[in-house]
């Protein structure tokens, strides 16, 4: 009798051992910052495709004594700022530019290295870069940018010029890992995954961090689920923001601006980078948390700030796939060139340097 209970034993053991190897191997190992965080699985909201990096990285790590061509204060879309950040190494915005321009380009961490620290460093005071841009995500706009400065109007720029490169280098290509990385890790994922959805699906609790939302278009992104946008739930925040806030915001932005060039050498831009809820407004359903935050800050003139947000969303309008990934809240290495492309664009007059993004320029100048 014993035996056949023991039989029965081993078999469901059997049958468990190997429904969490399935489930191991299903859910493919976690990269996105939106599954990881979220409780979702890379096999349905992973990227399929080819993703591109310079080997070795072309942007380097900001030095407070060193000498750059172009100094970018940024956050995690500009450099690795923890060690879980899905881009690859050499992948950032910041490489495609050190790329199209030739330039050496430093990267400081924004929240290591404010701008007005910078500003305050050998590497500024004793080798003033051509450019400086200070390159900021949406949703963290009203942190980043709060507090008291002097308003009295924008300043007068300084204009720069970046050429770009006769010869830049070609990126080399990689694909997202599908396999387990280890036993270890992939039951800790799997754990994880079971624990956010039997929570999600069966009490109607999402403790999460990360919202789901339907697109009207299902041809955007490269993964099995292209019709379901995944992004923070902090993006729902900006609904609070209020025109006193966005008068802050451009008065700190025209402060930076006119500091940046009194020592008339340094040209000053501002990146913003859209939130994937903005870039992909057009095609989820309304809310009072969609906003468009570089249209009120372009309003009124006179901030050196690239419309990036224009040629992102002409780009997605288009067709192109994975503009930011699916799995994550960055954009893909199809960003990161136009970016770089808008960004050198915005600094030299005449055609882009960069074919592959020429139409989505075009389009963007036509509207």
């Amino acid at each position: 009798m014993y035996r056949h209970y023991l039989m029965v034993l081993l078999a469901l053991c059997g049958i468990a051992g190997a429904f969490a190897f399935d489930a191991v191997v299903w859910l493919e190992p976690l990269s996105g910052d939106l599954t990881r965080l979220g409780g979702y699985s890379e096999n349905e909201f992973g990227w399929s495709g080819v993703e591109q990096k310079f080997a070795p990285p072309l942007a380097e790590p900001g030095k407070r004594d060193g000498d750059y061509g172009v100094v970018v204060i940024g956050d995690s879309f500009s450099l690795r700022t923890t060690p879980d950040r899905q881009t690859a190494a050499g992948s950032f915005w910041t490489d495609f530019l050190a790329n199209d321009t030739g330039l050496r380009v430093g990267v400081f961490d924004v929240a290591a290295t404010p701008l007005e620290r910078y500003l305050a460093s050998p590497s500024y005071r004793d080798h003033p870069p051509r450019l400086v841009i200070l390159e900021l995500a949406e949703r963290t706009l009203r942190n980043r940018l709060a507090g008291a400065a002097n308003c009295a109007g924008a300043g007068q720029p300084v204009a720069a010029r970046l050429d770009p490169m006769p010869d830049p280098f070609l990126p080399g290509g990689f694909r997202r890992q599908r396999a387990p990385r280890s036993i270890g890790e992939a039951a800790d994922q799997a754990t994880d995954y079971l624990r956010k959805n039997i929570f999600r699906e069966f009490f109607g609790i999402d403790t999460t961090l990360v919202l789901r939302l339907p697109l009207s278009r299902p041809d955007l992104f490269s993964s099995r689920r292209p019709q379901d946008l995944l992004v923070f739930a902090e993006d729902l925040g900006k609904a609070d923001w209020s025109d006193e806030d966005f008068r802050v915001m451009r008065c700190r932005l025209n402060f930076y601006q006119r500091h940046v060039a009194a020592n008339g050498v340094t040209a000053f831009l501002f990146v913003l980078v859209p939130d994937k809820s903005t870039a992909y407004a057009s095609y989820l359903p309304p809310a009072p948390w969609l906003i468009d935050a570089a249209e009120r800050l372009a309003d009124p003139p006179g901030l050196n700030m690239p419309r990036l947000d224009m040629a992102l969303r002409s780009a997605i309008a288009g067709g192109v796939r994975d503009v930011y990934l699916p799995n994550d809240s960055h954009w893909s290495t199809t960003g990161s060139r136009i970016a770089a492309e808008t960004v050198l664009q915005y600094v030299r007059p005449g055609p882009p340097s960069n074919p592959a993004v020429a139409r989505t320029l075009d389009a963007t100048a036509s509207r």
